[in-house]
């Protein structure tokens, strides 16, 4: 039998966090540096611990316009090596797949690869499980995929990360790379 919380408990549950200072409206507007006419939904993205500041021209291109130069195919080899692997070990792949080259870093965006089964446990509120699955079933990929991006790419993988998000039918595979020593 679970008895009702009373104003002990509830005290000796916050006793152990620290409080947070929820400071007045006037005052978190001035922190933010937002106006009054904001709206309320913008508001609560912004760290009021955060400066407002705003892009380079540069970065802001770079972030609007594809990659046109360079790594093109690669690019696709990398996305197609991938997508089989989801095909021939999951039993499904992505609809859509794109990868992103750096330097030292291999993304690869794969989107709508959740089965008829997982979006059965979605709507049954099961969403814990299947992420567990998906991340299971990625832990005992890890090989396979570094052997190709390794393969692909013909750099070591200093660092494997895969992560997935349900609501946005988002999962992406990163690949830290090795520092290339081949002279220039």
């Amino acid at each position: 039998m679970t008895l009702p919380p009373n104003a002990a408990t509830k005290q000796a549950k916050c006793a152990c966090r620290p409080p947070v200072p929820t400071p007045n409206a006037s005052y978190a507007r001035k922190l933010r540096g937002l106006r009054t006419t904001t709206a309320p939904r913008e508001a609560k993205r912004r760290d009021p611990a955060m400066p407002e500041h705003t892009l380079h021209p540069d970065d802001a291109a770079a972030m609007r316009e594809p990659l046109i130069h360079g790594h093109g195919e690669l690019r696709q080899q990398l996305s197609n090596a991938v997508v089989a692997l989801f095909k021939q070990y999951f039993g499904r792949g992505p609809t859509h797949c794109r990868t992103y080259l750096e330097p030292n870093l291999v993304i690869v965006v794969l989107a709508g690869g959740y089965t008829p089964a997982e979006q059965t446990l979605f709507q049954a509120g099961k969403w814990h499980e299947v992420r567990e699955a998906r991340i299971a079933w990625q832990d005992s990929m890890e090989v396979r995929f570094i052997d190709t991006i390794e393969r692909l790419t013909q750099r070591n993988v200093k660092a494997f990360l895969s992560a997935n998000r349900q609501d946005a039918d988002l999962t992406i595979e990163l690949f830290v790379l090795e520092p290339d020593t081949t002279p220039a």
